[in-house]
């Protein structure tokens, strides 16, 4: 009944069945053996593996098997590999996208091995196995790639930064270069794209730093270069911010606003709108920065607007 119980839940197909379930409660684990009992002519055993598996309740799972090997017809001996795990791997599929979707979650190796009660090796190499194919999907892929986006992420302590290369509109990553000068901007495009890609893209989207540009410029001449909204709108609330902090040497109302002046409207506490409001109707200098950052906003939703600012 119990072993009839788990091959349901397991489902690893008419060619394998569990044989027994032991538990050890002082370890909180549980173990499954499986054997197989498909049709193909077994010439002999691999010695036993044991492969980790989801959790079960409280108790760690792991699944146990003496995998088949079978002869071929030209006499050599193949190892029949079971469908759940990779054939090098000691963990199951399943238990794989568990640590996948917590890698996801937490951001945090260290986190997610202490979730998962794992080794943090095991970890990092789901975690690199999981880059490598899809990598390999990436080369294997034959759709064009018309858009792509250059971004830089700080990183350790200090200014350590990274240039990143991504599909913008297929969503992913496409290659990763550490420092933001402008070779390493010029090897980013070089390994991230082969060179009948490059002659096929059509924008690039990008902050305002030099080397992104520079590079873009001899790499991809014929594509269009385009500041994205997050970036040029950051640059607009440093320049009301820098307004603010001399104004407010003078202006005591401005005391406490930067808030204020920089959140979206929609997004002010009332404390903050009724300050926001003192200073709009005080037409300070500040006010005026304000409003040219909503003009150029308008930029983004209005097309009509838009068209007559080609910039």
């Amino acid at each position: 009944m119990t072993e009839r119980f788990f091959e349901l839940l397991l489902n690893f197909g008419a060619d394998w069945k569990v044989r027994e379930v032991e538990s050890i409660p002082e370890t909180d684990e549980v173990d499954i053996y499986v054997e197989y009992v498909g049709k193909a002519k077994v010439y002999d055993y691999a010695p036993p593996r044991r492969w980790r598996h989801l959790d079960m309740l409280q108790y760690k799972t792991f699944i146990n098997a003496a995998l088949p090997r079978v002869r071929m017809e030209d006499g050599k001996v193949k190892t029949l590999f079971p469908p759940w795990a990779d054939k090098n791997e000691r963990h199951s599929y399943l238990f794989e996208i568990a640590v996948i979707g917590l890698l996801l979650a937490t951001k945090n190796q260290t986190q997610t091995m202490k979730l998962m009660r794992c080794s943090f090796d095991v970890v990092n190499r789901i975690l690199h196995n999981a880059s490598e194919r899809g990598m390999e999907r990436r080369k294997a892929e034959k759709g064009k790639i018309k858009r792509v986006g250059i971004d830089e992420k700080s990183f350790r302590k200090g200014h350590r930064y990274a240039s990143i290369l991504s599909d913008t509109e297929g969503g992913r990553v496409l290659e990763v270069e550490e420092h933001r000068t402008k070779k390493a901007c010029g090897k980013l495009l070089e390994k991230g794209l082969t060179v009948e890609q490059r002659n096929q893209i059509e924008e690039i989207s990008m902050d305002m730093w030099e080397w992104f540009r520079v590079a873009a410029e001899e790499k991809i001449p014929q594509a269009e270069i385009v500041h994205d909204k997050f970036h040029l709108i950051k640059y607009l609330n440093e320049a009301i911010d820098k307004v603010r902090r001399r104004e407010v040497k003078e202006h005591e109302e401005l005391k406490e606003s930067r808030y204020a002046l920089l959140k979206n409207e929609e997004n002010l506490t009332q404390k903050q709108r009724i300050k926001f409001e003192e200073i709009r109707k005080a037409n300070f200098e500040v006010s005026r920065a304000w409003e040219a950052r909503e003009n150029f906003k308008e930029i983004f939703t209005n097309k009509t607007l838009a068209r007559l600012y080609p910039f």
